[in-house]
């Protein structure tokens, strides 16, 4: 049961770890557009660790997602067309990038109970 568990922990993880560099792609092309080549660069780091993270839980999570290796090259070449593009055009990058995240609900149903309040405790346990 315990095995079972912590397979569909490591599945909800690594989708939401999916979501999370989906959603930042996004932005990545919304910078290019707007010539913040850093600030795309920034998130570009962010979606190759997820993804290289999702790679080193596949097996444990008992999934097969073919074709992450050669994503992990298409961000790879990103990078070299980031920089590329940095320095053939003026870099209008301002401040940090806030990356966006999709909402997360518990990982388990167990989750909630830790939400709850304890009885005479107003302490909240997952703050």
């Amino acid at each position: 049961v315990w095995e079972a568990a912590s397979t569909e922990i490591l599945q909800r993880h690594v989708a939401a770890l999916a979501e999370d560099a989906s959603i930042w792609e996004r932005q990545i092309e919304w910078f290019v557009q707007h010539k913040r080549y850093s600030n795309a660069e920034d998130l570009l780091r962010l979606v190759a660790a997820n993804t290289s993270e999702i790679q080193q839980l596949l097996p444990a999570a008992q999934l097969t997602v073919p074709g992450t290796e050669a994503r992990l090259a298409c961000i790879e070449q990103k990078f070299a067309a980031l920089e590329t593009h940095k320095q053939r055009v003026v870099d209008e990058s301002t401040g940090r990038v806030n990356a966006q995240r999709a909402p997360r609900p518990p990982l388990t149903f167990f989750g909630v109970c830790l939400a709850q309040r304890w009885h005479s405790n107003e302490m909240v346990l997952n703050a």
